[in-house]
This record gives structure tokens, C-alpha cells and sequence, in this order.
């Protein structure tokens, strides 16, 4: 059984989880998983997993949900619900129901809507602009420049990657070439016009 589930998180954030439950005909039960229309079983076993996340993400922000330790949480409670460990581990009633074995439960990270991707993404190029800028304004070497000067310099410096949308720079190395840059720049500024 595949399948996906959606929701929305606490702060507003669609969500996505995919799941794979895979299950085989129990040999003592074969005549029940016979007669059972696989759909059916698809069904049962989907609306425990709906379950399981709806309850395990509610409430919580999208920051939360993506964090390892909670896709692992859902996926220990998944198990735990279905039988395949905790204290239950001796299977789902849905396994006596059905005449199934289920043998793999998994559970993908989250995926996100574009607009959190979009966002967090920003947030992180705009982190890593302030860090050069003010590396520009204080660091060893810094050139005393006002904040809105610095930060001009490194929107400068970044505009034809930020025009192609390129998110990878390295804030420090760009801080340290633009302030030799510039020193260099000042300098020759200055034997030009004495």
C-alpha cells in the first residue's frame, strides 16, 4: 500500500508525507486475505497512517515537522500503531481482519509547499548577506563603512547571482575580497586625485 497525505501545519504550511505499508496473505489466514478485495485493505491501512500523522503533527509548525527527530517520532508511532513494535508487537487487528502480514512500514520526510521553500531559502541568502556586510563593517580589515554601505557593496558584488538566482555564496571569502577590493580601490582613488 502507497500513498500520500496532506495537511496543514500549525503556521499555515502545506505539508506532504508519503507512506509505504507492504503486506503479504498470512498462510493460517489465507482464505480471509483471499476473499478481501485489495482496495479495501489499501483503505484500512491508509486511514491509520492519516490518523497516525494527523494526530502526531498537530499543532506544530512547519519548522518542527521537518526536523529528523519528528519524522522519526511518526514513524515510531506508525509502527507502533500497526503492531510492528512497542508493547503491541504481536501485530494489528487490521492483520487478523484482513488475513495480512504486514512486513515494511515507511515513512518519506515531509515536503513542502513552494512558497515555504521559497521563504526559507530567502531567509537563508538574507542571513548570509548581513554576515558579509557586517563583516564589512567590523571585521579584521573592515572598512568602518555604515550598514546600508555595506550592504549595498555586497548586493553590488552579488547582483548578476542574485539576478540568476544562484543562492551559494560564502559570505566570509566574498566579505574578505570585497574588502581588499575596495581598500585597493580607495587607495588608487586617492593617489589619482593628490
Amino acid at each position: 500500500s502507497n500513498g500520500t497525505y496532506e495537511l496543514v501545519s500549525k503556521d499555515g504550511v502545506k505539508v506532504k508525507y508519503t507512506y509505504t505499508i507492504q503486506y503479504r496473505g498470512r498462510l493460517r489466514l489465507l482464505p480471509i486475505y483471499i476473499r478481501v478485495d485489495k482496495k479495501d485493505i489499501n483503505e484500512a491501512l491508509g486511514a491509520i497512517v492519516r490518523s497516525v500523522i494527523a494526530i502526531g503533527a498537530m499543532g506544530k509548525t512547519a519548522d518542527h515537522l521537518r526536523s529528523d527527530v519528528e519524522v522519526e517520532g511518526l514513524l515510531k508511532s506508525l509502527r507502533e500503531q500497526l503492531g510492528q513494535e512497542g508493547n503491541d508487537a504481536n501485530g494489528h487487528e487490521i492483520e487478523y481482519r484482513y488475513g495480512i502480514d504486514i512486513e515494511v512500514v515507511s515513512l518519506s520526510e515531509p515536503t513542502f509547499s513552494d512558497d515555504y521553500i521559497e521563504a526559507t531559502t530567502a531567509q537563508v541568502i538574507t542571513s548570509k548577506f548581513d554576515s558579509a556586510a557586517r563583516k564589512l563593517r567590523e571585521g579584521d580589515g573592515g572598512l568602518g563603512l555604515s550598514g546600508q554601505a555595506a550592504m549595498d557593496v555586497v548586493l553590488l558584488a552579488n547582483k548578476e547571482k542574485i539576478e540568476r538566482k544562484v543562492i551559494g555564496i560564502e559570505a566570509s571569502d566574498l566579505a574578505d575580497k570585497l574588502t581588499g577590493a575596495i581598500k585597493e580601490g580607495i587607495e588608487s582613488f586617492g593617489r589619482k586625485n593628490t
